[in-house]
């Protein structure tokens, strides 16, 4: 696969996982902190692990392209979400969903 061909796939998952990411959003912060479900929260976890582990397929020349990209960071966020769940705090979780991810989104997609 070449490297055109492999940025534009992950770019697609990237998009996709955050129309996913919308979807989880839409359901409303009260849906997103239950304390009696954690499906939401959980669900929203999982995108952030998602988009972290596709970026991390991007070409070193492509995120070299994109130099205000925190690439480090959304590596470690992926790491700490997925190691230290106990530790994770909700509202940034929200955060990222809700900005982060479609800031994100906007660079890499509409650049």
């Amino acid at each position: 696969m070449t490297d055109d061909a492999r940025v534009s796939r992950v770019l697609d998952d990237v998009k996709q996982f955050a129309r996913t990411a919308e979807r989880i959003v839409g359901r409303g912060r009260e849906a997103f902190v239950d304390p009696d479900d954690d499906i939401v929260r959980r669900a929203g976890r999982s995108v952030i692990i998602d988009v972290s582990a596709a970026v991390d397929r991007l070409p070193d020349d492509f995120r070299a392209r994109f130099p205000d990209v925190p690439w480090r960071d959304i590596r470690d966020t992926r790491n700490y979400v997925a190691h230290q769940y106990d530790g994770v705090r909700d509202d940034l979780i929200w955060s990222t969903l809700t900005s982060h991810l479609p800031a994100l989104v906007r660079r890499l997609c509409d650049s």
